[in-house]
């Protein structure tokens, strides 16, 4: 009488060939699942990793602007002063104007004139520079206008300008302070042809002027120390919500991992078993 080739002890391996089997494609599965999650998750790290440069260069920027334009501001209003004392010193035709001085300058005239072009040259730097800052400060616009959408109209063209540079407004808002109120006279002088022709009302003028001017480029610093402050606290929000995706990141890696060694262990096993289950039909057909 033929033996029977399935007993107790195949039926147990095959039941544990079959779960181990089953475990193994389960974890398969599990690790491709896992593995489209950690490109996701990779995604979302990259996207975050590239906000956070992209914020944190804007910031900088701000940030060395507004150093730039207080360090402007310092530098000019220092330099205002002294050429209108030394003008009103050594003017002639001024009210306060020093003969002792006058008297120990050797070429008066060669004096005079360089004075009243580093004057202008004076006053001429306060225009560019202020434009200077307007530019850079909307630069940073136009490059990054996805952070800027307010800033920009249905046609995509800045409109915001935030930095007051209407010299022309500025001008007219303190007419009352000038002697001479005509704009035009006053912008942009051509300094060979003023330093022959201006009186020392004018150059007062340019004084009063540039002081307005420096008013208004010292305002600058406010606003943008505004889109600074903005800018490092959407880098710590982009910061914030990349330690918690390299979290979840690190959790999806680890599940991965285990899945993976699962997978091979449940694989060793099943194949382990159905050794065994071959040995035992080898044993009872013998």
């Amino acid at each position: 009488m033929r033996r029977k080739l399935i007993n107790t002890n195949s039926i147990i391996f095959i039941v544990f060939i079959a779960i181990f089997t089953l475990v193994s494609y389960v974890s398969d599965q599990g690790v491709i699942r896992q593995e489209d999650n950690l490109r996701k998750s990779d995604i979302k790290v990259d996207n975050l990793t590239t906000k956070i440069y992209t914020v944190d260069t804007m910031s900088n920027q701000f940030l060395a602007l507004n150093d730039f334009s207080l360090e402007t501001v310092i530098e000019l209003n220092r330099k205002q002063l002294f050429w209108i004392k030394s003008l009103i010193l050594l003017e002639k035709d001024s009210d306060y104007s020093d003969t002792k001085m006058i008297n120990n300058i050797i070429d008066y005239e060669y004096t005079m004139k360089k004075i009243k072009k580093g004057f202008l040259s004076h006053y001429l730097d306060i225009l560019v520079n202020t434009m200077e800052i307007v530019d850079r400060f909307e630069l940073v616009h136009r490059w990054n206008d996805q952070y800027f959408k307010d800033y920009f109209d249905d046609q995509g063209y800045y409109k915001e300008e935030k930095l007051n540079w209407d010299f022309e407004n500025i001008f007219k808002d303190n007419l009352d302070y000038f002697n001479l109120k005509n704009y035009n006279y006053y912008y942009v002088p051509d300094v060979d042809k003023f330093v022959d022709e201006a009186t020392i009302d004018n150059y007062l003028d340019i004084y009063i002027f540039s002081h307005f001017l420096l008013k208004n480029m010292e305002s600058f610093y406010e606003i943008i120390n505004e889109d600074n402050i903005r800018f490092s606290k959407l880098s710590l929000e982009y910061s914030n919500l990349l330690d918690e995706e390299l979290v979840v990141n690190k959790s999806i890696s680890s599940l991965k991992n285990f899945l993976v060694l699962a997978s091979i262990i449940s694989q060793i096993l099943s194949l382990f078993f159905l050794l065994l289950f071959f040995r035992n039909i080898l044993i009872v057909s013998v």
